[in-house]
């Protein structure tokens, strides 16, 4: 007889994306699922979960849920679901432009390129830099504070930082990103020119790094209240509203503690993505309904059929509908086609880095995955399949690897900020992180992210129902990708160095929902779970949400 082949042997010719979703393992042989019912089988528990659970917090989310994998009208194995995350979650935030730059020397406070580089509406963007021979020269926490009238210069705060690495010169250009936001922060004391303080109320600058726009938008620092939030008095002093923060002067604390502010780390802005929707309009229009443009798009690159390389939204129309591009060069073309607004910040997850795993447990069907158990023992195999973060402007649209036939479903309509996939030697399939608006979403009609699988092989690889082992998955997502995790602190929009977040709770309580649900509209593959979660109006070191 045989030696059986060890499950790590298999993994690779067996990656089945037997995606059933989140919750709870039922016991073999049971004829429904328990996910979501809050009940439990030996050894497992049902499962929706967020963790950790704590305002403005980078936080994971998962599932995980067994479904009856029965014959005929009993056959609960969906290959179609999408994931309502929470409420509360933040994925990644923020959209780029890329600008060419001359070599910035160490301690340099301005960065200098050909006229038009840069935009007089680009004062307070905060900027970071990779140079194009992928050495990473980033200038933590650098905002531009000035634009001079050809727009070849650039003035940034606080600059290149004194230890390095400089941007050096070469043949090649260096690359500066432009982030779409005004957020930043302000840092004297030990990291920086003592140019910050402040009183319980007011907050002084010795330079002037305030503008009448930051009046409204969040405030935090060492010594300053939870939801503070600012004030403007003039271009440098801002007031906290309520007052009762803990004075800091730099003087007072030499080598000790920074006096370092961040002014409007909660802002939302647009985020690249991309959209099926585009439409193109002589001679310089172009609309789209899932694209959402707004005033944080302006300057930012747009690229599709029809619209010229290097074209930028130089105005928003239409409430939000449509925008007018630069160079105004677009072909007319009234059908809709796919296209991608931004670029990705220094601080999105790099193409093709780690940011998901799905682990399977399953019967493996010999007939495919030579080696397996056969069919009427009934006895499962273990699975986990690892998945990867593409930006939009980078989704993958082929397989490469040779698999059991199936390829990456096209993205979903809406406005995609992300595609995950899931990758092995036999299977490949994909899902999308989709910005869903308050409205047109009967799952949960509040604004929210989904994490959508158009379509996943279910069942490719296991034993043909009916089947007396049932199929249990479970999918897990990272708060932070590695590539954001070893960024310089300080790099780009404040916040944003992260895959998911979660949004401030304002001190009270918050109760949200995550809802999975199959997009399959017959019964019993039509399934829907829903879990509550409460996020704490004070933090505690809890499982509260977890898993």
């Amino acid at each position: 007889m045989g030696r059986r082949k060890p499950v790590w042997a298999l993994l690779a010719a067996a990656s089945v994306a037997t995606a059933s979703l989140v919750a709870a393992a039922a016991p073999a042989g049971a004829t429904s699922s328990t996910c979501g019912t809050g009940t439990t089988a030996p050894g497992n528990a049902a499962n929706i979960g967020e963790f950790p659970a704590i305002q403005t917090s980078q936080s994971d989310l998962h599932w995980a849920c067994t479904f009856f994998n029965g014959a005929g009208a009993t056959n609960e194995i969906s290959s179609a679901f999408t994931m309502h995350d929470y409420q509360n979650s933040v994925w990644h935030n923020g959209e780029a432009r890329s600008v060419a730059v001359g070599a910035a020397a160490v301690g340099a406070t301005s960065l200098v390129g050909v006229a038009g580089t840069f935009k007089a509406t680009d004062v307070f963007h905060t900027v970071s830099a990779v140079n194009n021979l992928g050495t990473i020269n980033y200038i933590p926490r650098s905002f531009i504070t000035a634009v001079n009238g050809t727009g070849t210069t650039a003035t940034i705060y606080p600059g290149v930082p004194a230890a390095g690495p400089a941007m050096p010169a070469s043949s090649a250009t260096n690359i500066v990103k432009v982030d779409n936001s005004t957020s930043r922060t302000i840092a004297s004391g030990k990291t920086a020119p003592n140019v910050i303080s402040w009183t319980a109320t007011t907050i002084t600058s010795t330079l002037p790094l305030f503008t009448a726009s930051d009046a409204g938008k969040s405030v935090s620092g060492t010594g300053i209240p939870d939801y503070k939030t600012v004030g403007f008095t003039d271009t440098t002093h801002l007031s906290i509203t309520g007052g009762g923060a803990t004075p800091c002067t730099p003087a007072a604390n030499p080598g000790g503690t920074d006096c370092t502010i961040t002014i409007g780390s909660t802002t939302m802005t647009a985020t690249a993505r991309q959209v099926n929707d585009i439409k193109t309009t002589a001679p310089n229009a172009v609309s789209s309904v899932f694209a959402k443009f707004d005033a944080t798009d302006v300057g930012m690159p747009i690229s599709g059929a029809n619209i010229p390389a290097g074209a930028v939204i130089a105005t928003i129309t239409g409430g939000g509908a449509g925008v007018t591009v630069l160079p105004a060069t677009v072909t007319t073309n009234a059908v809709a086609h796919v296209g991608v607004i931004g670029a990705p910040s220094n601080t999105a997850p790099a193409n093709g880095v780690h940011v998901a795993d799905s682990a399977t447990i399953i019967d493996l069907n010999p007939a495919l995955v030579a080696g397996s158990n056969a069919c009427t023992l009934n006895k499962p195999e273990g699975i986990d399949i690892s998945a990867v973060w593409n930006n939009p402007g980078s989704f993958q649209t082929t397989v490469t690897a040779p698999t059991l036939g199936f390829a990456l479903a096209t993205a979903p309509a809406g406005k995609v900020i992300g595609q995950i996939v899931f990758k092995t030697s036999t299977v490949q399939f994909g899902a999308y992180v989709v910005e869903s608006p308050a409205a047109g979403d009967t799952a949960k009609p509040v604004a929210h992210y989904d994490v959508v699988f158009p379509f996943v092989p279910t069942g490719v690889g296991a034993c043909p129902a009916p089947n007396t082992v049932n199929i249990s998955s479970s999918f897990h997502f990272l708060g932070v990708a590695v590539s954001q995790g070893v960024l310089p602190t300080g790099t780009g929009k404040p916040s944003s160095a992260a895959l998911r977040v979660l949004k401030p709770n304002g001190g009270v309580a918050t109760a949200t929902t995550g809802v999975l649900k199959s997009d399959n509209a017959t019964a019993p593959k039509n399934w829907s779970f829903t879990n509550t979660c409460t996020m704490a109006a004070v933090p505690a070191s809890t499982f509260n949400c977890g898993y």
